[in-house]
C-alpha cells in the first residue's frame, strides 16, 4: 500500500512539473511570435537569432529535465534504500520474536518436565 502510494505521488509530481515546463515555454512561445508579426518581412538575421534563441531554450529545458531526472532518481534510490532497511528490522524483529517464543517454549516444556518428575518422584 505503502509503494502504491509512493508511486502515485512520485506520478502525480512529474506530471506536475511537465504541466509547468509546457505553460512556462507556451507562454515563452506567446510572448516570442507576439514580437514578429506574420505581415512583416524577416531578415535572414533575425531568423537566425531567433533560431539561436529557442535552441538555448532548448538547452535550458533540455538541463533542467536532466537535473529533474537526476532528482527523482535520488529520490528513488533513497526510497529504495529505506525500504530495504525497514525490511532488514522488519525481519531482524521477526527473528527475535520467534527466538523469544521458542526460548519460552522450552522453558515451559523444562519446567513442566520438573514438575512431572517432581510429583512421580513422591
Amino acid at each position: 500500500m505503502k509503494t502504491l502510494f509512493t508511486s502515485l505521488l512520485l506520478l502525480a509530481f512529474t506530471v506536475g512539473q511537465a504541466m509547468n515546463v509546457a505553460i512556462d515555454s507556451s507562454d515563452k512561445n506567446k510572448a516570442n511570435t507576439s514580437t514578429t508579426p506574420a505581415s512583416s518581412p524577416v531578415s535572414m538575421q533575425q531568423l537566425q537569432e531567433e533560431n539561436a534563441r529557442l535552441k538555448a531554450q532548448l538547452v535550458a529545458v533540455e538541463n533542467k529535465q536532466d537535473e529533474e531526472r537526476g532528482t527523482l532518481q535520488f529520490k528513488y534510490t533513497m526510497h529504495k534504500m529505506l525500504s530495504l532497511l525497514e525490511q532488514a528490522r522488519v525481519s531482524d524483529k521477526m527473528q527475535d520474536l520467534e527466538s523469544k517464543a521458542s526460548f519460552n517454549g522450552l522453558m515451559g516444556n523444562t519446567l513442566i518436565l520438573l514438575q512431572t518428575q517432581k510429583t512421580v518422584a513422591k
